[in-house]
């Protein structure tokens, strides 16, 4: 709605409107499904999908803060070969990404998109 009303002068947005997005289609944003149908907010969530399809965890998943910092400073190549090298903590145990069943459960609500 928001590409259309700014290439198009005849489609008009509400008065004090805000795009919702979030990155990475992560199980937390499951939580927030309530809150979006009861203030009838329809944001965007961009999916990782290997990372979904795999239940893979996220490349900053259990890294010293300061590492993950440097890591977002360098070219993918780099990091990912960094990535292979550097220690993590232990296993987390709850799913990090959101599961298909509940992006299907979420589909009505939630707009969708690719994150790469």
């Amino acid at each position: 709605d928001l590409v259309m009303a700014m290439k198009s002068k005849s489609h008009s947005l509400p008065k004090n409107g805000i795009v919702v997005t979030f990155d990475d289609g992560h199980s937390s944003n499951y939580e927030l499904l309530n809150i979006f149908k009861k203030y009838e907010i329809r944001p965007t969530t961009y999916l990782c999908t290997g990372v979904i399809k795999n239940n893979d965890r996220y490349w900053w998943s259990g890294i010293e803060k300061s590492i993950v910092e440097s890591l977002t400073k360098i070219p993918n190549q780099d990091r990912l070969a960094r990535l292979k090298e550097t220690p993590r903590a232990e296993a987390i145990l709850i799913r990090e990404p959101l599961s298909k069943n509940q992006i299907l459960e979420m589909k009505d609500v939630l707009e969708f998109g690719n994150h790469t």
